[in-house]
């Protein structure tokens, strides 16, 4: 009797210990995940807003320095000239300069009705809408 009861008791304590540190081990493991997880998130979520506004300022200065060179290319004189004389030679050597010297992908002098008067890419391209 005496055997079985010191198993028995060694039993409830051992489960009794058992119980007492794994419930809260596992409470703080759940706790902590929840919490790693939404920090995790929260910082990808802040870093994503941040890296899109800074894209979208660098997209919007770029827009502005585009409009800036197709402004000032428009209007230099001798590009006026060239288009109030209709001037193709000089247009088709000067706008790939430009467009070379400013880094576009394309640059393409339009009429008030836009219609192509010279592209710089495709300079044998023009009078079409």
């Amino acid at each position: 009797m005496k055997k079985s009861s010191i198993n028995s008791i060694q039993s409830q304590l051992v489960i009794y210990f058992a119980i007492a540190t794994l419930v809260p081990a596992g409470i703080a493991t759940l706790v902590g995940m929840k919490l790693i997880y939404d920090q995790v998130i929260t910082r990808a979520e802040t870093k994503t807003l941040s890296d899109m506004n800074s894209a979208r300022e660098i997209y919007r200065n770029k827009i502005s320095q585009i409009e800036s060179i197709t402004r000032l290319t428009a209007a230099r004189s001798l590009v006026v000239n060239a288009l109030v004389q209709r001037d193709q030679i000089f247009l088709q050597k000067d706008l790939p300069k430009v467009l070379k010297r400013e880094r576009l992908d394309m640059l393409t002098l339009v009429d008030r009705q836009g219609i192509v008067i010279c592209r710089a890419r495709n300079p044998a391209l023009f009078g079409t809408p």
